[in-house]
């Protein structure tokens, strides 16, 4: 297996810092998996043997039962991952759907604001054209000379 000397010093150094618990070593090196642990065995069993590091009791190398715990552990985090992953997707699909109603809703109020100004305009410049057709000119609305003196006579009383 190859393994780069910037892996092989961190898991050393994680080692022992933890003096010899794998899952320490796990829990602290970003992105591993249970997958690791035969590498990780290793590199640990590797440095022992060269007295690059000393062997603590914690440190087991029967790293099976260990190995397994972390599968589970990982399968379990994976479904929730997974699970979380479509609630927010279903959420997002829902926000989408209401954005799109919201949308719909209000372009048909605006279709129906223009049609009720454009008809609104056409039915009272209806109504106008048809009071002008029953009403009289001004000219016709004004009294005669007779009515209008005698209406001045009669408000104001008789001139002197």
């Amino acid at each position: 297996m190859l393994v780069s000397e910037e892996e092989a010093k961190e898991v050393c150094e994680l080692y022992v810092k933890s003096k010899g618990d794998l899952e320490y070593i796990m829990d602290n090196i970003p992105l591993c998996t249970a997958e690791d642990y035969p590498r990780f065995v290793e590199i640990i069993d590797k440095a022992i043997e060269e007295k690059k590091v000393k062997k603590y009791k914690k440190y087991n190398n029967d790293y099976e039962e260990a190995m397994k715990a972390r599968k589970d552990f990982e399968e379990k985090e994976k479904i929730k991952f997974e699970k979380a992953q479509a609630k927010e997707k279903k959420n997002q699909k829902d926000d989408l759907a209401l954005i799109i109603q919201n949308n719909r809703k209000r372009r048909m109020e605006s279709v129906f604001d223009n049609l009720l100004e454009k008809y609104d305009k056409a039915e009272n410049k209806k109504k106008r054209t048809s009071k002008g057709k029953n009403k009289k000119s001004p000219a016709e609305d004004l009294p005669s000379e007779e009515e209008f003196l005698k209406l001045q006579e009669k408000l104001f009383g008789k001139k002197k």
